[in-house]
C-alpha cells in the first residue's frame, strides 16, 4: 500500500485535539508502540531505501517492510504490513535470515481518522508531542494538515528517528 506522510513537532495536546474535534475526527486507538528495525551487518536494506520493523502494537505483533518511492516532499513509501503469531518468533525468524536489530524504540500513540487519512499524536519520552498525517497521497496529506491549521512550511518528511535525531535522543 503506498503511504506518504509528514510530520509537525512540537504541537500543543489541547491545541490539537481543539482542531481534530472541530474538523470532525474520530479516535481510532490510544496504544503503546514498541519497535525494533533490522537490517543486514551491511546495511544493505538502508543503502536500498528499504525498511523492516517488527513493532509490538499493544498486544499486536505486526511486521513491516517499507520501500522508499524515489523523490517526493514528503515521506513516500510502499509499506507492507502483516500480523504475526508471536513478537518473538518473528525476531527470531529475521535473526536467522541474517538481520540483525539496527534501532528500537517506544512511544505513545493516540490514532484519530480524519476523512481518509490518519493523524497521529505520537509521544516519545523526553520529546515533545508531535503529530503525523498519513494518507495515500501527498495531496490529501497536504489537505489535511490545511484542516488542522498546518502550514506547508511545518510539515517535514522526517522518520521516528530523524525526530530522535533533532531532539539527540538517537
Amino acid at each position: 500500500m503506498k503511504e506518504v506522510e509528514a510530520k509537525i513537532l512540537e504541537v500543543s495536546r489541547k491545541e490539537i485535539l481543539g482542531r481534530l474535534r472541530k474538523a470532525g475526527a474520530k479516535k481510532a486507538f490510544s496504544k503503546k508502540l514498541d519497535a525494533i528495525y533490522f537490517d543486514f551487518p551491511n546495511l544493505a536494506l538502508k543503502k536500498a531505501g528499504k525498511v523492516v520493523r517488527l513493532r509490538l502494537e499493544g498486544k499486536t505483533a505486526v511486521l513491516c517492510v517499507k520501500v522508499k518511492r524515489g523523490k517526493s516532499r514528503l515521506k513516500s513509501l510502499d509499506e507492507f504490513e502483516t500480523e504475526v503469531a508471536s513478537f518473538k518468533e518473528a525476531q527470531k525468524m529475521l535473526n536467522a535470515m541474517g538481520l540483525v536489530e539496527k534501532k528500537r524504540y517506544s512511544k505513545q500513540r493516540d490514532s484519530y481518522r480524519l476523512k481518509g487519512a490518519h493523524v497521529e499524536l505520537e509521544k516519545i519520552r523526553g520529546i515533545p508531542l508531535y503529530v503525523e498525517i498519513e494518507a495515500g497521497s501527498e495531496a490529501k496529506v497536504l489537505e489535511t494538515a490545511k484542516l488542522l491549521g498546518f502550514k506547508r512550511k511545518q510539515l517535514l518528511s522526517w522518520n521516528t528517528f530523524d525526530v530522535l535525531k533533532h531532539y539527540k535522543k538517537a
